[in-house]
């Protein structure tokens, strides 16, 4: 397995769709990026991300640290419960990969929703 070393920081994904959407992704590869930050909230961002992963055969080498649980943006719905974790989760991990997903963090703006 290779060396998850990585530059001393991650690099954010954001919404990343036009059409040169892996150049910032291969130019931080190639710098020595390993770390990557992206959310189920950042529009396409998991998706691509997948892709870019898939595409340049680098699961092995990469560590990606994804959030969920964000209240939906639309309604600003808290999104906290137990039920909106897991899911989020698995969506990750199915855009991403199954074992691509290193670390999931929950946003704090959501501390009066039930984790039931």
């Amino acid at each position: 397995m290779a060396s998850k070393t990585s530059l001393p920081f991650f690099l954010g994904t954001g919404p990343i769709g036009s059409p040169d959407r892996f150049n910032a992704a291969d130019a931080y590869f190639e710098a020595g990026g390993r770390d990557f930050d992206t959310a189920r909230v950042y529009e396409n961002s998991e998706p691509t991300l997948g892709q870019w992963i898939a595409s340049r055969g680098v699961a092995d080498q990469v560590r990606v640290l994804s959030k969920g649980a964000h209240p939906a943006l639309q309604y600003m719905r808290p999104r906290g419960s137990r039920a909106d974790v897991s899911s989020d989760v698995r969506t990750s991990r199915e855009f991403l990969g199954p074992d691509s997903v290193d670390c999931s963090l929950l946003p704090r703006d959501a501390t009066a929703t039930s984790r039931q």
